[in-house]
């Protein structure tokens, strides 16, 4: 049983101290509306923008898992496990994170462990009366069983060490949940529609049009993400699938339903873009566009949209302030 609970906790421990599971919102995550996100979306953004919090929390479980490896201080363990899974699973609950269960699940394992204890630190702490630990030693006269219980534990501790380095090369290298294509180069930021024109047609600045772009993000990897009064298909998923190709890594989408996410490919040598909307629920809008860029802050988009109309947009780079990287006189720190 301790094993068992020390293993989730060592998994789950280990891509939050390498901030994996929560990671930094991206610019798009940062221009969109609080209300178009769901909730557990809006949780682990918080958590994501705190890295070194997130990567504290890591390593609270991480040192939970440790303890239940020792017998001697497995009370010490459950008694994080209390106050920190307990705290994430009611956080699983109200944020509906989709995790109700394996949290749940945690807490109760803990429970069985520490039932044992409750007699002897009620009455250490509530009768003020002598209290004696738990001696129990389990004797294995069997040759068998005690290499076997060698060979459990050293396999625990080999896949400890396994999983903390993939978990490190993972988040030096390529994060699972972060599309790994770099983006065109020197196109990150945000960028005002200044001029959109749909087959011939310009069309001026609408809030309310299904047709005209309002503004667009380049990410820094191959994400172009534009905001356009149509609806977006909901991906309900959590994004915590690992994938291998960056239009199907969909944590960025995931949970809310603000922008619309297109992947690209970009030939830097014939000056095209090549783009297909990442919404699983939407794969069939793709754009074939060519691009220039008559300076380093102008990006001039034209070619073929989603419904096969000809358009010609003019995107002019703003340079919008944050106030967490800003802050009054100096940057914010969380």
């Amino acid at each position: 049983m301790r094993y068992r609970l020390a293993f989730v906790l060592v998994t789950y421990g280990f891509i939050k101290f390498f901030p994996l599971q929560m990671p930094y919102p991206s610019l798009s995550n940062l221009l969109t509306n609080y209300g178009d996100y769901f909730a557990w979306k809006i949780y682990f953004q918080t958590v994501g923008i705190a890295p070194k919090y997130e990567s504290f929390l890591g390593f609270v479980e991480i040192l939970a898992a440790f303890l239940l490896f020792n017998r001697k201080t497995v009370t010490f363990g459950v008694g994080l496990i209390f106050g920190f899974l307990g705290n994430v699973a009611v956080a699983n609950g109200f944020y509906d994170i989709g995790e109700q269960a394996l949290s749940t699940f945690i807490v109760l394992l803990a429970t069985f462990l520490f039932v044992y204890d409750i007699p002897r630190l009620y009455d250490l702490l509530i009768k003020e009366t002598p209290a004696y630990a738990n001696k129990f030693i389990p004797k294995f006269t069997d040759s068998r069983l005690r290499n076997a219980r060698k060979g459990l534990k050293i396999a625990f501790l080999a896949f400890v060490v396994l999983f903390a380095y993939k978990a490190y090369d993972n988040y030096t290298n390529d994060p699972y949940k972060i599309p790994h294509t770099p983006g065109l180069s020197k196109a990150f930021g945000y960028y005002n529609v200044k001029e959109f024109v749909l087959n011939k047609d310009t069309i001026p600045y609408s809030k309310t049009d299904p047709n005209r772009w309002q503004d667009v993000v380049f990410e820094k990897w191959s994400t172009l993400t534009i905001k356009v009064n149509r609806p977006v298909k909901i991906d309900l998923s959590s994004g915590e699938e690992v994938h291998e190709k960056d239009i199907d890594r969909n944590y960025e989408l995931a949970g809310y339903a603000g922008r619309h996410y297109f992947y690209y490919d970009a030939d830097t040598v014939n000056h095209t873009l090549s783009l297909q909307n990442k919404n699983k629920n939407q794969r069939n809008e793709k754009l074939q566009l060519k691009y220039e860029r008559p300076n380093d802050s102008t990006i001039v988009l034209s070619g073929i949209n989603e419904n096969r109309d000809s358009i010609h947009v003019v995107l002019a780079k703003i340079n919008k302030k944050y106030m967490m990287f800003e802050g009054r006189r100096k940057p914010v720190k969380i």
